[in-house]
Order: C-alpha cells, then structure tokens, then sequence
C-alpha cells in the first residue's frame, strides 16, 4: 500500500475483456448489411378473427364435424426485425455518487437510437477496497431485448487460504465456472444453462502481459430463459485473477461482460465494436487512484494505531515485572509485534496486487453477521438490516428493517461483524 498504487480501473481494459465476447460465443449468422441477424426471424401465419372471437365455421360442416375440429391455438407474436448497428452516437458513462455529484467517468460509441443506462458507485460501508467500486452499466436496443452490459465483478479470499488480517470476504470460487455458475443464479434466477466454455484464448492474451505470481482463468456460460414471451439467450464472460503471497490467495473478477438478445439472434461481434470505442476520462482515473490510496492509508493507519497501542500494555507489563524476567518478556513481546506487522505487510502485498489486477471492482453487496453457531450469517444490502436466526435450526433466518420487529420463539437477533 505504499506508493506506486495502482486501483486497477480502466475502460480500456474492460474494453479488451468485452471485446473478448466476439470469440467463439455467436449464437447466430451476422448480417453484414445490417449489424443484425439475417437468421432466426419467428413469422407466423395470420388468420382473419371475426368481431364476435370465433373462427368464420365452413357452412358445409356439420355440427359433428366441427365437433371433432381442433380448437384453434393463439399465434406467437412475431419476433421483432433484425436491429440496425450501422450508425453510432457517443454516450457518457457516469459515476453517479463517488464525488459528491455525477462525473463522467469515460465515454464509448453505441449504436444511435439505443439507450444506454447505469454507471459506476462506490460501496464505502465494505473494509475490502478492492469491492468498493461497482460497475453496472448497459446499452439496451430499441427492442428492449437486446443488451450489452458491464456487471459488477468480485474480490475475494480463496476459502481455505484466507488470513485473518485480510478484510476481503472468503468464497469457494477456485475458477471462472464456479464463480459464474454462483453468479449467474443471483443475476438470472431460473435461467437454464445452455453451455459452458473455457477460453483459453483470454488467458493467454491476457497473461502475455501478465506479471509472475498471478494466475488466470477464463470462462463463458451461456444461459436462456425467456422474457416477455421471447426466448432469450445471454453470454456472460469472466475473467478471474489468482494472486498468491504468504500461503493466501486472493481471487478477483473486474466486471462480468453481458451480451443478450432472442434465441439464435445474439451478435456478438457488436459488444467487440462497441468496448473498442470506450475512453476513459483522465480526470476521473487521477480522482480514483487519490481516492483510492486515501481509503487504503486510512485502513493501514487505523490498524497500525491498534497495534500501537497493544504494543504499550505490553511494554507497561513488561515494566512492571522484576528485572529479571524483563528481558525474555521484551524479547517475546517484539517476535509477537513482528508477526502482526508481518501480516500486515502480507495482507497489503495481497490487496495491491488484487486492485492491480482488476479492472473495476465490484462488490457482492453482502454484509456479515455473527451466527448463533459460531458460523457467519451473509445478508444483502438491499435487504433490511436487523438480522434474526432460529437458534434450534440456524438454517433458519429472516431480515427486516421493522424497529419493533418481534421475532418467533427461539430467533434471536444477530450482531454484525466488523
């Protein structure tokens, strides 16, 4: 965390990421005219309904006849025309809250009429710097079912390698799939996963750059679901960086890259052209590595108080023994504090090379509450903030904001950890 920090953020980085998308995942045949897809256009046939709802009846059937006669089923809408991606028009992408107003952040070209939407905030309330800065941003198409999107990414400790004296959370996740496949739940509830595919084509892209120690891993889940009676299918792409210092490794995802649209009609070529026109703002980037080595310089200095002044209730015991027991005291005191310090220095290491590898951090939006079994309850920040758990079966437990909420018998309420 000393000088020379650097936060990682960069739009040109998420760029290339999102370009990435264009290999290997296209759903459809790309109209070179158009932008759009020549394939897969739904057309259904039209049939006249009389004023009164019914079917026009053949004179000539009998009543037996039309009886027996299928009863006539509702069309699919047709699907709607192929988007033309030709034109473009310049937007801003905008942080919204980090500076006391909303800054532009950088810009990028989308194709003209679409709307673009979301922008970058900052979760201050989480001690893992690199999940303070959250990206959420997309560009929808005229026909509300066609996207590009920056979603927010994760830090996190590997679980089983974590360190106490690191403030980043501690997740399973040893790989793209595995953070993908918990991600995607959150973001698509009962979507279907289609495919899966590694792509080492990132990683070697990637890691041609890259610096020793780090490890990477990328991968691209394909999911469908349907949306306003159009079945949709959607590509979401990670990119995932292990770093490794003193027995711990950390994990991160910058964004999750987001392509969607109707089933065999997603062009993926267009999320390569639009992240190759994003630019960021030069002003912004100064503001977020300052802003960024302030919060990290505020962490370092609250913990390094701390050990401060554990170090003197050492050193007033110490004085307070005969003399001769004061120097194997002495000794034993400074080998703890150099441990402390120790882990700091490893913890910092960790965070530095976290935030350099991550293009923009995102967050989990969870907090952490202490379980009545000594285990830890995770809750969304979106959800109210008194947390209860059934003491009999900790499986159990609910939120609410209510301040005069009255829990069941055997809920007790849980403290939130710091």
């Amino acid at each position: 965390m000393n000088g020379g920090i650097k936060t990682g953020f960069s739009i040109s980085a998420l760029a290339m990421m999102l370009a990435a998308c264009g290999g290997g995942a296209a759903t459809g045949t790309a109209d070179a005219s158009t932008g759009g897809l020549a394939q897969g256009i739904e057309s259904a046939p039209v049939q006249a309904w009389p004023q009164d709802g019914g079917m026009q009846a053949d004179p000539r059937m009998t009543a037996d006849m039309r009886a027996a006669q299928p009863l006539p089923q509702p069309q699919r809408p047709p699907m709607p025309p192929p988007l033309d991606t030709r034109l473009g028009q310049q937007v801003q992408i905008m942080d919204m809250n980090s500076f006391g107003k909303p800054v532009v952040a950088g810009t990028v070209q989308i194709p003209a009429g679409w709307q673009s939407g979301g922008g970058i905030t900052w979760n201050t309330g989480t001690p893992c710097f690199s999940n303070q800065m959250q990206v959420n941003w997309s560009a929808i198409g005229p026909d509300s079912l066609t996207a590009v999107a920056l979603l927010p990414g994760f830090n996190w400790q590997v679980q089983g390698t974590q360190n106490p004296e690191n403030p980043c959370p501690v997740a399973p996740f040893r790989g793209a799939r595995d953070f993908l496949a918990a991600h995607v739940q959150k973001l698509r509830p009962g979507m279907r996963i289609v495919e899966y595919r590694e792509r080492p084509d990132l990683v070697r892209q990637i890691a041609a750059a890259g610096q020793q120690g780090i490890r990477y891993d990328a991968g691209q889940l394909i999911v469908g679901y349907p949306q306003d009676g159009v079945e949709m299918e959607e590509s979401l792409l990670a990119v995932v960086t292990f770093t490794s210092n003193g027995g711990g490794t950390m994990g991160s995802v910058g964004t999750v890259n987001s392509v969607r649209g109707p089933k065999g009609r997603v062009d993926m070529g267009l999320a390569g052209r639009i992240s190759a026109t994003m630019q960021p703002d030069a002003q912004y980037m100064a503001a977020v590595r300052q802003r960024a080595q302030q919060n990290i310089g505020q962490w370092a200095g609250a913990r390094s108080q701390a050990i401060n002044d554990w170090h003197n209730r050492q050193m007033a015991v110490i004085n307070a023994r005969g003399n001769a027991d004061r120097h194997a005291i002495r000794m034993r005191t400074n080998s703890e504090v150099a441990s402390i310090y120790n882990s700091i220095a490893t913890n910092t290491s960790q965070t530095n090379d976290g935030m350099h590898a991550t293009t923009m951090s995102g967050v989990r939006e969870v907090n952490n509450y202490a379980g009545v079994d000594g285990t830890t309850v995770e809750n969304s920040i979106h959800n109210g903030t008194r947390v209860f758990q059934d003491t009999g079966n900790p499986n159990n437990a609910y939120s609410t904001d209510q301040p005069y909420a009255q829990p069941p018998s055997g809920y007790v309420e849980l403290e939130p950890m710091r």
